[in-house]
């Protein structure tokens, strides 16, 4: 119930905004971001052990570090977890102050970081975040929340070519979770705009490397060559993990067809439907689109590639992947076609809702309805 209310309250506020043309002063529009974002964090960081993707298992690991302290190098032989999540664990006074925490930091940069984009459709923004990263991640896989947030924050450096300062963020999202290194090959591409041909090509090729290559072999062979225990040691976790589950083809449909959705709109000066007059203009661009668009298109790439290693997969791609939630809120921002604005909204916010009620009540069980508090 309490996650129908969110929703539906984000739903309303977001359709408000993008019916509304009159522009709103940029100190009053903060006041509601700065109070949902609080609300997020609370009802994040103040749920009960039992709520949420892998809460449970990370509070077992926090009473076992506690109980059994251990070098912070060695925290991922025994419990799986990177260096900068070993260093919470340790500091944190109790488990529930380790929910707090990361609830601050995983909420908190998340929507400053969307505020510094110049994200317009606020309001809307906070619906698709609240309906997928932030359930899934910051409610229950948070070192991967956390470490979403830290690549979120390096997008502007990419934009700007500052290699240094994306290193350092990178690094520091990697001590949260090893797989914010596949982020990587966005700093090469940038926000570079390429042909709609060399989109599609590199895509089709892709699918033929993964259908006629052993991508599995290769990632071994560089992981000996490489040497070290740490990603020979997570790898292991990954393959182990891959014996149990798979990627859904409904997922690799979903993700080409949201792909080919962002492609066109952007990339198509005008389309047309048969010998109709309805014809849909080209989307407005901002100096941050093709950044967004790029890495959703990595994150597809990757998915594809690592369609053998589900975790890898889908979880892994995941820092590029939602990036689809800034797209998302630049489509709803068309101040030429107000109508179009709202059409896109209302399918955005389906697509949402169905991801919502997805992770609530279909992939994971009970984990996290109902909501319970700590106190509770």
């Amino acid at each position: 119930m309490i996650y129908s209310i969110l929703f539906w309250g984000l739903f309303i506020a977001g359709l408000n905004e993008v019916v509304k043309t009159k522009t709103i002063h940029y100190k009053i529009k903060q006041v509601p971001l700065i109070l949902a974002m609080m609300i997020l964090v609370f009802f994040a960081g103040l749920r009960a052990s039992n709520i949420g993707l892998d809460t449970m298992t990370y509070r077992r690991i926090f009473l076992e570090i506690q109980e059994n302290p251990i070098s912070i190098l060695h925290s991922f032989r025994y419990y799986n977890i990177e260096y900068g999540y070993a260093l919470l664990n340790i500091l944190a006074p109790g488990f529930q102050w380790l929910l707090f925490i990361t609830a601050i930091f995983g909420v908190g940069l998340k929507i400053y970081i969307s505020n510094q984009l110049n994200v317009k459709k606020k309001a809307a923004f906070l619906l698709f975040y609240f309906s997928s990263i932030y359930v899934f991640y910051d409610m229950g896989i948070i070192r991967e929340g956390l470490a979403i947030s830290v690549i979120f924050l390096a997008l502007p450096s990419i934009k700007n070519r500052n290699l240094k300062k994306f290193c350092f963020y990178l690094l520091i999202a990697m001590l949260f979770h090893i797989t914010a290194i596949l982020v990587l090959p966005l700093y090469f591409v940038g926000n570079k705009e390429f042909s709609r041909k060399v989109y599609y090509f590199i895509l089709l090729l892709t699918i033929g490397v993964t259908l006629f290559v052993n991508v599995a072999t290769i990632l071994r062979w560089v992981a000996d060559f490489l040497k070290n225990d740490y990603i020979t040691h997570k790898l292991d976790v990954y393959f182990a993990q891959s014996i149990y589950t798979q990627i859904h083809l409904s997922s690799f449909i979903k993700r080409i067809v949201l792909l080919i959705v962002f492609l066109e709109i952007f990339k198509h000066k005008r389309l047309k439907f048969g010998s109709s007059r309805i014809a849909i203009e080209k989307r407005e661009q901002t100096e941050y689109t093709w950044l967004y668009i790029n890495a959703y298109y990595i994150s597809v790439l990757e998915m594809i590639l690592l369609s053998f290693m589900p975790i890898m997969g889908t979880r892994g791609t995941a820092y590029l992947y939602s990036c689809q939630y800034f797209l998302f809120c630049e489509i709803i921002n068309d101040k030429r076609k107000n109508i179009l604005n709202i059409i896109y909204y209302l399918l955005f916010a389906l697509l949402s809702y169905y991801s919502l009620k997805n992770t609530l009540h279909h992939s994971f069980g009970n984990l996290y309805v109902p909501y319970q508090m700590f106190l509770s």
